[in-house]
């Protein structure tokens, strides 16, 4: 046990001075990009809970000044935005319904190795692929020497052996003698 314990504290990797201060300065950046984020929400929320005539006064700045609840009450009794609503909901609702099905509709040929039609969903699928993988190797955001084994293991999760077998057999097929 004092071993293991020695050999886990020997094989920890020391932050140099160097790397504290880079981390340091990360940390920074993402509290910037936080509190550039995050303040402009607190302040459209803060604005909505306060009068219209603190906020037009420039009085709220990150609470609410002069609580009031009347901006939610002449925003949900117009008839118009009620709509809104609705259609953001319906769409929402009907476009992750439709979306969901397409997938399923898409993905449950490519799970059969026997599916009539099989093939024709796999080839734009394995095209797609080639061509951006192409484009990236072309443009040295990938490299032939580390991502090559990355990039046929993905052919070979796209089934291009059994689509090229497929092919192969058609291909024989038509020019049978």
């Amino acid at each position: 046990m004092l071993q293991q314990n020695t050999l886990k504290r020997a094989t920890r990797i020391q932050e140099t001075f160097g790397d504290r201060v880079f981390l340091a300065g990360v940390y920074l950046f993402l509290l910037i990009v936080l509190v550039a984020v995050l303040y402009p929400l607190i302040y459209v929320i803060s604005s909505s809970f306060s009068s219209p005539i603190a906020v037009s006064s420039g009085r709220v700045w990150l609470w609410p000044v002069d609580f009031s609840l009347r901006g939610y009450q002449v925003a949900l009794g117009n008839p118009q935005i009620i709509t809104g609503y609705a259609n953001s909901l319906y769409y929402t609702f009907f476009g992750t319904l439709i979306s969901v099905a397409l997938t399923v509709l898409v993905a449950y040929p490519l799970s059969r190795r026997t599916l009539f039609g099989r093939n024709g969903v796999m080839k734009p699928n394995i095209t797609d692929y080639v061509n951006q993988n192409a484009l990236q190797f072309v443009t040295g955001a990938k490299s032939l020497d580390t991502d090559w084994d990355a990039y046929v293991a993905g052919l070979d999760q796209l089934n291009l052996k059994g689509y090229l077998e497929v092919m192969q057999a058609s291909y024989d097929a038509s020019f049978k003698k």
